[in-house]
């Protein structure tokens, strides 16, 4: 014998599968719903019950898959369709709340498929983006999120309808939280799917979702994101710390996390090098957002870190034949050079981030990332120009010295005015500003104990380059700093490099004060050979 639920859910199934022609039977079934819909949301124990009944759920499978809205559609009639629909909806918000006790039972169904094909269907006719169309939406998606929350189950034949449904937000006039919300929270779930992923990248409108939505809307228009990405490292750190801290609001935490999977899923490889040869403007924006996001954490797996190593190092070699390609054109160009150089910058800041991490300095070596780095330096050092700005006691600067790449000072006036603003006193994207820094700074973690590469940096006259930089260079905050950090590590256990150095200070080529910085001293030996001596060995 049917229980009073199942009567009521048995009702509403046969409003929906004959569709009447009379909203007087639509309104008696919801109101006999009702009850049980707020009900399940604030009684638990009832709730468990529900959620826990097979056939509850067999049922409401039954009634949302018999629906014809298709055919509601086509008789073009409002009202008609607006009780239809929120009929529909009475279901699914009675599925969205014993969803919240029971994720199995409806995965074992699998109505998330039911639902989004239903909603596909409202799609066929053009989306009107009312009210109740919207409701709905809003109802499907709190289901699907908490559905998914403890593991995802991915149907590839639903593939073409999900793409549909996941549109949906993006035509919408009025963006509001209530809808987005739950939206990013799902979506943050499904990407936790390899197999989703996996036909996902693969969607032409997969650009769209990434980036129309979740970068230009969600993290230019609805999170605090976007003020982490706008002032650079001080920011990014503040990002991490508020990560650690677990103090990010839930939109931008799941934002952050949905970004994260997406950038150490191997899917995301192939789609993002196809987007870099199709659309430079949003390679850099998404890049950007990956760049915040993967620096702010220092939680990855050895899987994640060589997957997105992968993707990042794929990129770096190809910038790095770009800029080999610009310089030998000898003719700066801003709009080249300011393409090149954002992406570098992203893509080494990430690269100097995860070279913390043991396997990210294995797989570097794997590739046999010096045999790229160190000519790379040695290009940028040619190339570059130096730049000083001195400034007065408020900041204002009062003026501006250039050398070239061993001090001599510049006096080509085309070549200055295209390498630095003098009305701005900023210095423009065909200098590469902090470049040099940064592989400097992975050079540094490469040799850091490895006798091996300390030997190859030195072979391919990388230790000579980096002496070079161990001066102060606007264009190059704290190179210095790191350039010494990186001279320590080279010159640690390594007689050969470390008796390269004293014969170039020898020669006045290094100053003497830069090495007693990273730690060592220049001395003479009773034969009168010229010799470094670690000083903290000889404070010991």
């Amino acid at each position: 014998m049917l229980s009073n639920e199942d009567k009521i859910i048995d009702k509403v199934e046969k409003i929906l599968a004959s569709c009447p022609y009379n909203e007087k039977l639509y309104q008696e079934v919801l109101q006999e719903l009702n009850p049980i819909v707020v009900r399940t949301a604030q009684d638990e124990d009832y709730r468990n019950t529900l959620a826990n009944s097979f056939s509850i759920w067999k049922q409401l499978k039954t009634g949302l898959g018999g629906c014809i809205v298709e055919k509601i559609i086509k008789l073009n009639d409002e009202e008609h369709l607006y009780w239809y629909l929120r009929t529909i909806r009475g279901l699914i918000i009675l599925m969205r709340n014993l969803s919240v006790s029971n994720q199995d039972i409806p995965q074992e169904l699998l109505l998330q498929n039911v639902v989004v094909d239903l909603f596909a269907k409202v799609a066929t006719f053009n989306f009107k983006y009312d009210d109740m169309e919207t409701s709905t939406f809003i109802a499907i998606t709190s289901f699907l999120h908490n559905v998914t929350k403890k593991s995802v189950v991915f149907d590839k034949t639903s593939m073409e309808s999900l793409m549909i449904f996941l549109q949906y937000p993006l035509g919408h006039p009025e963006k509001k939280q209530d809808m987005l919300f739950p939206y990013v929270l799902y979506f943050d779930n499904l990407v936790s799917s390899d197999d989703f992923l996996y036909y996902f990248f693969r969607q032409d409108a997969c650009t769209k979702i990434l980036y129309t939505f979740f970068v230009i809307e969600m993290v230019s228009k609805h999170s605090m994101l976007s003020n982490y990405l706008k002032s650079g490292s001080a920011n990014k750190q503040n990002l991490a710390d508020t990560t650690s801290e677990g103090e990010l609001n839930p939109t931008d935490a799941a934002l952050v996390r949905l970004f994260s999977k997406l950038a150490s899923n191997e899917s995301f490889c192939g789609f993002f090098e196809r987007l870099k040869d199709t659309d430079t403007k949003k390679t850099i924006d998404i890049l950007h957002v990956m760049q915040l996001v993967l620096t702010s954490s220092d939680k990855w797996n050895k899987f994640q870190l060589i997957t997105i190593m992968t993707w990042c190092y794929n990129i770096f070699e190809k910038l790095a034949d770009d800029i080999t390609t610009y310089f030998t054109k000898k003719k700066d160009n801003e709009t080249e050079a300011k393409l090149i150089h954002e992406q570098l910058y992203s893509i080494l800041d990430i690269l100097v981030s995860l070279s913390s991490f043991e396997h990210a300095l294995e797989f570097l070596n794997s590739y046999n990332a010096l045999d790229t780095l160190v000519p790379l330096l040695g290009l940028l050092q040619t190339n570059l120009i130096r730049v000083n700005f001195t400034k007065d006691m408020t900041g204002q600067v009062t003026k501006v010295k250039t050398a070239d790449a061993i001090g001599e000072k510049i006096t080509e006036k085309s070549k200055l005015k295209s390498r630095v603003d003098y009305t701005s006193n900023l210095i423009k994207s065909t200098n590469f500003p902090e470049i040099k820094s940064f592989i400097i700074e992975l050079l540094a973690n490469l040799s850091h104990k490895n006798k091996s590469n300390q030997d190859k940096i030195r072979e391919l006259h990388g230790l000579e380059t980096v002496l070079s930089n161990c001066v102060i260079d606007d264009n190059d905050p704290f190179i210095k700093e790191r350039s010494i950090v990186c001279i320590r590590f080279l010159l640690e256990g390594n007689a050969e490099n470390q008796k390269i150095v004293a014969e170039l200070e020898a020669k006045g080529a290094v100053k003497n004060e830069d090495l007693e910085e990273a730690g060592y001293e220049v001395n003479v030996d009773k034969g009168g050979e010229i010799k470094l001596t670690a000083k903290a060995k000889q404070d010991e």
